[in-house]
């Protein structure tokens, strides 16, 4: 009988160690801020990336391929990761104008070699504060001043990545028969504008005296740094009585220091 107990355990072992040889490892990953996204970026496919750590993260955020703490990934192959802590809720901090409690909650970052089973669990203090690259703003005109409204081109990073956003404005921002809006570039990155233009029904509206890099969808592009704005104004026939629509057509490249220092700054320290 102890013969027979012996075989069965040392098949199950043997059975146990080929699975995990072929599979991988176990990684959990927990955080005390609840509703985190949780990624392995493994390190060689960092290299060569354009934007390094941070252009992995938007593809994987983009096609949802993160997991929700908290995560279990099964199967891991060994080797060094970078894993990314996310809490989506901070996206929306502003840092003009924002809730400083949520935004504290916002990311962590830790570099792991993972030879084996590993567990890592996310302090709530280890979070810093979410200030992503993001794209630039939209204010509006309202009358007395501009009014922060929106981001544009949100997420459209990189050239290939081009593409038209869509902004709907309700009717009330047209003050008389006039929408006069500022596209604000306030982070370390370059946006690249290259058309600009409002929708009114089935009707299209280009801002008068228009830079001609901002008239038609084409290889010209209206540039805007860190600090730089640009100040449009449409004229309408008629006040519209449905939301209106501002689309703009463009894309953006991050700064490569602030890359560095934000992978930097939100590093977990221990």
């Amino acid at each position: 009988m102890k013969k027979i107990l012996t075989l069965l355990l040392c098949l199950a072992f043997a059975g146990g160690a080929i699975a995990q040889k072929k599979g991988g490892v176990n990684v959990k990953v927990n955080a005390d801020v609840k509703g985190c996204w949780v990624a392995l970026i493994p390190i060689d496919d960092i290299v060569g990336k354009e934007y390094g750590w941070w252009s992995v993260w938007h593809e994987i955020k983009k096609a949802k391929k993160y997991k929700t703490a908290p995560a279990t990934f099964t199967g891991v192959a060994k080797g060094r990761y970078v894993i990314v802590v996310y809490n989506p809720a901070s996206a929306s901090f502003d840092p003009n104008n924002g809730n400083p409690d949520q935004a504290a909650d916002g990311v962590v970052l830790e570099e792991a070699d993972i030879q084996k089973n590993a567990s890592y669990n996310i302090k709530k203090a280890e979070f810093k504060t979410w200030y992503c690259l993001s794209c630039p703003w939209l204010y509006i005109w309202n009358g007395t001043e501009f009014v922060k409204n929106a981001e544009v081109i949100q997420d459209i990073v990189g050239k290939a990545q081009e593409t038209t956003t869509r902004t709907t404005l309700s009717p009330a921002v047209v003050v008389g028969k006039t929408l006069k809006i500022q596209i604000r570039e306030e982070k370390d990155e370059i946006s690249y504008l290259n058309r600009v233009a409002l929708r009114v029904g089935e009707q299209t509206i280009l801002p008068t005296q228009c830079p001609q890099a901002l008239q038609i969808k084409d290889a010209q592009y209206h540039t805007l740094r860190k600090g730089d704005m640009i100040e449009l104004e449409f004229t309408l026939s008629e006040l519209p009585s449905l939301p209106i629509v501002l689309e703009t057509t463009g894309y953006y490249e991050p700064e490569p220091k602030f890359l560095s220092d934000i992978y930097q700054k939100y590093l977990r320290t221990r």
